[in-house]
């Protein structure tokens, strides 16, 4: 039986930062990195933040060793039913797909994507994508090429701790730098559909996927089957911590956010060999938690292969989502 909520109480006129749900995002040009990864470092994660909630209710399994990198210049976000205005928006995440197992056999598996690291330039986007869908977005200042003459290179910067200790004070420095030698130059359509994309990029991530041919098969095709259905859903933790102990929570459950693909202008892969530089720090164990391989290291970063780079131009719409577990 679904639970009778209570209306919220808007803010609208009086500075609200969180409006109503479903969005409008329109004018997306996103790059997307594919980098290789540990399997059992992406596992670890995944059981320490989603698998540790629900205590065995629903399970998430990592699908494959990768993961990818994605940043996004976004022309217009906008509230589809509060006639608010729009904003533009960039962002930067790492997004890692997951199979979802009911332990009550109540659905069948799923493939799912879950994004542990989101940093955005909006408040209003960060505030809305945490409160609403549960996405764990951090504000941010993302620097990404956006005309043919812009050299191929992407920037994060976000607030940092070297070392967690009182006496640290948190910067505001760069986190990730993704690199190549060259120009972006002008971005041509490799393919002008869903379909001829969604067969390449499945070729593609099969050329780096170590069960492509065995049963990883099988999940290569539901990823095809997603990404023609022209939708793709998201799993986040959702939570609030409570007021009278904050090292519990008030609200806690499992939502899956779906977003549908309103219009495909293009897509195409990116020219160069390209790199992650990831700054060293104790508030973001990017390195560690993604389980990734360490190609050169100086006194402040780390350097990571990328094994291919692609761009996809795109408008899309939030749906509404569900709670998979609720506390």
């Amino acid at each position: 039986m679904k639970k009778l909520l209570p209306d919220y109480v808007p803010f609208i006129k009086h500075g609200e930062v969180c409006y109503e749900g479903p969005l409008t995002i329109q004018d997306v040009t996103a790059y997307c990195f594919g980098i290789q990864a540990d399997r059992n470092a992406l596992q670890a994660l995944v059981d320490s933040q989603l698998n540790s909630a629900s205590q065995g209710a629903v399970q998430y399994q990592v699908f494959g060793n990768w993961v990818s990198l994605i940043f996004q210049n976004c022309g217009s976000a906008t509230s589809a039913s509060q006639q608010v205005g729009y904003l533009p928006d960039r962002e930067a995440a790492f997004v890692i797909p997951v199979i979802q197992k009911m332990n009550n056999n109540s659905q069948p598996d799923r493939l799912l994507f879950w994004i542990p690291y989101l940093l955005i330039d909006v408040t209003i986007g960060m505030v809305m994508g945490r409160e609403i869908w549960g996405y764990p977005k951090a504000l941010a200042t993302v620097e990404l090429p956006t005309s043919a003459a812009d050299p191929l290179e992407f920037t994060a910067t976000t607030t940092l701790f070297k070392k967690f200790a009182p006496t640290t004070k948190g910067v505001d420095e760069q986190l990730l730098r993704v690199s190549a030698d060259g120009l972006r130059g002008d971005l041509k359509p490799t393919w002008n559909t869903v379909e001829d994309a969604a067969q390449n990029a499945i070729d593609a991530l099969g050329s780096i996927h170590s069960d492509s041919e065995g049963a990883g098969g099988a999940v290569l095709r539901e990823l095809l089957r997603v990404l023609l259905s022209r939708q793709v859903t998201f799993v986040n933790l959702k939570q609030l911590r409570d007021v009278s102990n904050s090292s519990k929570a008030c609200y806690q459950a499992l939502t899956l956010s779906p977003i549908k693909l309103s219009s495909f202008k293009g897509m195409g892969f990116l020219p160069g060999d390209f790199e992650l530089q990831i700054t060293r720090c104790e508030s973001h164990q990017v390195l560690k938690d993604l389980g990734l391989t360490v190609k050169s290291s100086d006194s402040n970063s780390d350097t990571v292969a990328i094994q291919f780079g692609f761009w996809v131009k795109t408008s899309f719409e939030t749906e509404n989502g569900e709670v998979v577990w609720e506390a």
